[in-house]
């Protein structure tokens, strides 16, 4: 599993321009779905999911990490 850094509601990723953000969001009476986020020089330049499972997206986030050369993965929760 990558290096998956977990960030608070208030925090925000170390370089705010450049980073990929997993979030899982909370879906009452749903579930839980996740979303991969790439932002590039401040444009997002990739989304993906929903994904169900944390497994998929961990394996989509690590292949964009490698792809867009970008360390850490960064992990949020949320509630809908």
């Amino acid at each position: 599993m990558p290096d998956l850094h977990v960030l608070t509601s208030d925090q925000k990723p170390r370089d705010q321009d450049n980073n990929i953000v997993l979030t899982e969001v909370v879906r009452p009476g749903r579930g839980m779905e996740y979303t991969v986020t790439v932002l590039v020089d401040g444009t997002a330049i990739a989304v993906s999911g929903p994904f169900l499972t944390l497994e998929e997206a961990v394996d989509q986030a690590s292949g964009q990490a490698r792809h867009y050369e970008l360390d850490p993965i960064y992990f949020r929760r949320e509630q809908d």
